[in-house]
């Protein structure tokens, strides 16, 4: 497994050239795991990084039923529901497909 974590080591190296944020990391002369290195190419050229093919294994190990958890932030001064109070800052709810629907289509926007 890859690491995701910044050694101290180079946390202090970052610090002493002067870089604080991501888009302060020299573009290849400071060295980086493939991983880190993507993240922070992604990051400077405000761009994202989609594996295609390990997105599409990882759709097509889904099985049926699908169970989705909606959840929502929102106060109400009137309570939703009778366990709920005046003020209350979480609703939600579960839902479930069977079946396959016959266009699937994912969208994925960059922030």
């Amino acid at each position: 497994m890859m690491s995701r974590t910044l050694w101290p080591e180079k946390k202090q190296a970052l610090l002493d050239i002067g870089a604080l944020s991501i888009h302060d990391i020299p573009p290849s002369d400071f060295a980086l795991s493939e991983s880190q290195r993507r993240v922070v190419d992604c990051a400077q050229q405000n761009r994202v990084h989609i594996d295609h093919a390990q997105l599409k294994h990882a759709i097509d190990g889904l099985e049926y039923p699908f169970w989705f958890l909606d959840y929502e932030s929102c106060i109400s001064a009137i309570p939703l529901l009778m366990v709920t109070g005046p003020s209350s800052k979480f609703c939600s709810s579960t839902h479930s497909t069977k079946l396959p629907p016959l266009v699937l289509t994912w969208n994925i926007l960059p922030s």
